[in-house]
């Protein structure tokens, strides 16, 4: 029997190859013939005598502003030649890149691969979007097929903040206006948040404080700011917008403008130097009797240069046995760049193991020569406390290098007896990872000894973020010093663990009657253990969470105490807008190990609230209830509340109200007390106070008490001031040179009309920086000054300064962006891409080079500028803007936002620089031009 074989060419190696058709394992190929030579010829007659097919992907996945590309199938199945056209329907705003509508010649039978290519614009929403390709016979319109495939763009969040309108500078107290433009310059519709912030802690609105825009919308978000009007000195305030989205698609975007705030000056130019100073009256009452006292206080610079300066107070008599009363006080210093001196009632120091804190009637004198060398001593006896006490105290200081510094010190104290304490402290600073300080005491007490002291503190910072701090002190308990028969160490150290996360550890030990004489009441041993956890949650989130135990114990032979507390807290804080919360929660066991019991469940909790509906309003909230249990043998249960609020009834009024009641749950403590405060400030700076408070206890009659004050200010002179400036100057108009009388001028919150001759004069001026302004309207609606206002004029001491304002008339510049096409039917516009961009009113016109004016273009940001001022204008409908009330001169004009142009189309030019005469009205036409495009397409084997 003759062998059948079967010869098929193998198209991949270029081979023919032979197989046995006998072979049993083409069985199933052989089964399956007839059914594939059915489906080819059902796909192969899927249109009337054409066929087209997708071969590329059927989803392709893209950012906006990409280019995609497809490829299709075309199969001539109508017996004959024929001659076909292809068509592309594409998404509105999406452009081709391949050249579509040619005739093409496909043979009976033949194939060809026809390739598209799509530019996906920059602002093409999210979502899918299908491209079909048609080819139908140029003649004959019943022979089209046609086929499809899915582009997916994926969203695209980007903002963009812009400025478009802020002040170069401000008078201190005035109000900061700026105008923002907010772009959504993504492919997703988003709902964005705003937020403004300043580092001064001022009045700040943003409006609106939430937008929601489309892709390429966009919208004007105003700041506004109040400065302060105390403000001494220049200032450059920088209010900063934020705008975020959402998230689950997140983006933000941030952009800030620098103002400067110029002071405010006096009202009054003062000839004489002088110490801001103030006498205060005050009038106290109550259930303990009255009483009056008077206080004088100032302080305040002898010279020009700020180098010498003097500070002083006084008050008298003493009412300190009244609530509201206080101590009879006298004390005044001095000090410049070599000498501190004191004299009077306040606290005198000289190092921690000798002296911290005396407060007393004395004198003391530093001398600082510079900065290698220094000394000084003081002197100083006690008014309060029996037995009273007298102090000498010497030191001497020297910085031995860079990092190292050495003192010495010596006190005489006497107080029952006479003792003589002498210390030697070091500093060393290498870096900011390492500070240690030392200091080694010794005292000699007049018939009780000699004993020491040391103390020793660590602090730094490591790797950045970790910050640590150890202290150990120990003075014997013959000691003379500040310190005596105590022993302690404690240490803390803090750590981060994530940007949001951080921990902390701390320590401490604490030991009194070093030598456990039992003649004192006890010599309590403590130690305290101490972690916790803080995290920062982006939802302006704060929670804590710590962790202590505290030992504490009597070592006498007959104890009164011991007992530890373990104790669990649990914190949180909530911002919402103007509210803050705060929570705080602890869970604790008390144990007493003399009677050997256990009080679990222990609890205590504090919830508290603040509002600030306004930058004249501020109201807070407390309410406590749990156990106290440190240190009590006995936990009991306390609660307590309270309710504060205050408001800035006026500039010169302010009011607050406060109440308070603890020991709800006690019978013999609870306690509720309402108290009020009043403030006003007259109009020549006097000020007038007055606050009151009224308990009252459970069993017990009601007390009160009253306090009013009267303060007055006043300067003590002491010296002339030869440093005062003066401003001149003349309004006219530039053209006629015609003075403009009539016109006011503001030199900061100084203010002067002009004459029948157009000047003006500032007579006495502070030295430094003022602003001058003029209104606007008293020189005439069309008429801008010359030079940009305000005008920034430096006042020198004993001279003046000579202004001139010239005022003409204001120019105006308008103009379109307006996209043209080609005429001569190979445009890359068609009748479809027309209507995208075209003006309805707008006819179509040519410029005689084969374009015509097809439409024009909205939301194309538009910069106008000439060195100093910047104005910037998003385009209307009709791709229209105008700038008007311009400064005569030359003026740069420029269009931004190539992103938003049809694709392929550029502006005829980047850029206009045009010169304005006053009154000018300029008309500029901004073109934007399609691309001459040549593709070249190169087609490579063949498909069988």
């Amino acid at each position: 029997m003759p062998q059948h074989r079967l010869q098929i060419a193998d198209v991949a190696s270029g081979r023919n190859r032979k197989f046995n058709i006998q072979d049993p394992r083409l069985l199933p190929l052989l089964a399956l013939l007839p059914l594939l030579t059915f489906t080819h010829t059902i796909a192969r007659g899927k249109g009337p005598g054409v066929e087209v097919r997708v071969t590329s992907p059927h989803d392709v996945e893209t950012d906006p502003g990409m280019i995609v590309t497809g490829a299709f199938l075309v199969r001539n199945d109508t017996g004959r030649e024929r001659e076909f056209v292809d068509i592309l329907q594409i998404p509105h705003g999406w452009r081709p890149v391949t050249t579509h509508g040619d005739p093409f010649v496909l043979d009976d039978g033949a194939e060809a691969v026809r390739t598209v290519a799509l530019h996906v614009p920059s602002a093409a929403g999210a979502g899918e979007y299908g491209i079909s390709y048609t080819i139908r016979d140029r003649r004959d319109y019943g022979i089209t097929d046609s086929d499809t495939f899915t582009v997916r763009v994926r969203p695209v969040v980007a903002l963009k903040l812009m400025p478009e309108d802020a002040p170069e500078s401000v008078v201190a107290g005035d109000v900061i206006e700026i105008v923002m433009r907010l772009i959504n310059r993504g492919n997703v519709t988003r709902t964005i948040a705003l937020e403004a912030s300043i580092r001064q802690h001022w009045p700040l609105r943003i409006d609106p404080e939430k937008q929601r825009l489309a892709p390429g919308e966009s919208t004007v978000v105003n700041v506004t700011v109040e400065t302060d009007e105390h403000i001494a000195r220049d200032t450059r305030c920088r209010p900063t917008v934020k705008a975020t989205t959402g998230r689950i698609i997140a983006t933000s975007a941030e952009e800030s403008v620098s103002v400067r705030i110029v002071p405010r000056p006096p009202e009054r130019i003062d000839p004489y130097r002088r110490i801001d100073s103030r006498i205060k009256i005050v009038a106290v009452g109550g259930d303990r009797g009255e009483g009056m006292q008077a206080e004088l206080s100032g302080g305040g610079y002898l010279d020009a240069d700020g180098e010498r300066r003097l500070d002083f107070f006084f008050r008298a008599p003493d009412i300190s046995d009244q609530r509201y009363g206080r101590r009879d006080e006298y004390r005044m210093s001095y000090s410049d760049s070599a000498v501190t001196a004191h004299i009077g009632d306040r606290s005198y120091s000289l190092s921690d193991l000798t002296e911290r804190h005396r407060y007393g009637r004395g004198v003391e004198l530093n001398l600082h020569p510079g900065e290698v060398f220094a000394t000084g001593a003081h002197f100083v006896r006690t008014r309060w406390g029996e037995p009273r006490e007298k102090q000498s105290g010497v030191y001497g200081e020297a910085q031995m290098n860079d990092w190292f510094r050495l003192r010495g010190n010596v006190l005489w104290k006497e107080r029952e007896k006479e003792n003589h304490i002498y210390s030697l402290q070091s500093r060393i600073t290498v870096h900011e990872a390492f500070n240690l300080g030392l200091e080694y005491g010794y005292s000699n007490t007049r018939g009780a000894g000699n004993d020491t002291a040391y103390r020793m503190d660590f602090s730094g910072r490591a790797w950045e973020r970790v910050r640590y701090s150890v202290l150990k002190i120990r003075a014997e308990p013959g000691y003379a010093g500040y310190y005596s028969d105590a022993d302690s160490l404690s240490g803390r150290i803090f750590f981060p663990l994530t940007d949001g996360v951080r921990g902390s550890f701390s320590y401490r030990e604490y030991a009194r009657n070093l030598d456990r004489d039992t003649e004192l009441r006890s010599a309590e041993r403590t130690r305290h253990y101490g972690t916790g956890l803080n995290c920062r949650l982006p939802t302006r989130t704060n929670i804590s969470l710590d962790y202590h135990r505290r030992c504490t114990r009597d070592v006498l032979p007959d104890p009164r105490y011991d007992y530890m507390t373990d104790v669990v807290g649990l914190g949180v804080r909530q911002r919402i807008g103007w509210a803050s919360l705060s929570l705080r929660t602890e869970r604790g066991e008390h144990r007493d190990r003399l009677n050997n019991s256990t009080r679990r469940g222990l609890e205590r909790y504090r919830l508290s609230a603040s509002f600030r509906p306004s930058s004249r309003q501020r109201y807070g909230a407390y309410y406590n209830f749990g156990h106290s249990y440190f240190r009590t043998a006995e936990p009991a249960r306390t609660r307590s509340a309270g309710a504060s609020g205050s408001w800035d009834i006026t500039r010169t009024l302010t009011a607050g109200l406060r109440y308070s009641k603890s020991g709800l749950e006690s019978e013999t403590l609870p306690t509720g007390r309402w108290s009020g405060s009043l403030s006003y400030s007259l109009p020549n700076g006097h000020r007038l106070s007055a606050r009151g408070s009224w308990s009252r206890r459970r069993g017990r009659d009601s007390s009160s008490y009253a306090y009013a004050s009267y303060t007055v200010p006043f300067g003590i002179p002491v010296g002339r001031d030869q440093d005062i400036g003066r401003i001149k100057g003349a309004i006219y108009d530039a053209e006629t040179y015609e003075p403009l009388p009539r016109v006011r001028v503001w030199l900061n919150e100084h203010t002067a009309v002009t004459d029948d001759d157009g000047e003006f004069d500032f007579p006495a001026l502070e030295p430094g920086t003022h602003l001058l302004r003029i209104n606007r309207h008293d020189v005439g609606l069309d008429r801008v000054t010359v030079d940009r206002t305000p005008i920034n004029v430096e006042v020198q001491p004993g001279r003046t300064e000579y202004v001139d304002v010239p005022v003409v008339k204001s120019a105006e510049i308008s103009g379109r962006v307006a996209v043209f096409g080609f005429d001569n039917g190979n445009n890359y516009l068609d009748y479809r891409d027309i209507n995208d961009f075209r003006d309805n009113n707008l006819k179509l016109s040519g410029d005689g080079n084969g374009l015509v004016q097809v439409g024009a273009l909205a939301g194309i940001l538009i910069e106008l500028r000439n060195g100093t001022e910047v104005f910037r204008q998003m385009t209307g409908s009709g791709g229209a803007f105008v700038f008007k009330e311009l400064r005569p001169g030359r003026w740069t004009l420029r269009m931004y936002g190539n992103d938003n142009l049809p694709d392929h189309y550029y502006p005829e030019q980047e850029e206009y620089v045009l010169k304005l005469d006053p009154g000018d009205m300029s008309h500029v036409l901004i073109r934007v031009l399609p691309r001459e495009r040549r593709i070249r397409i190169i087609d490579e084997g063949e498909v069988e």
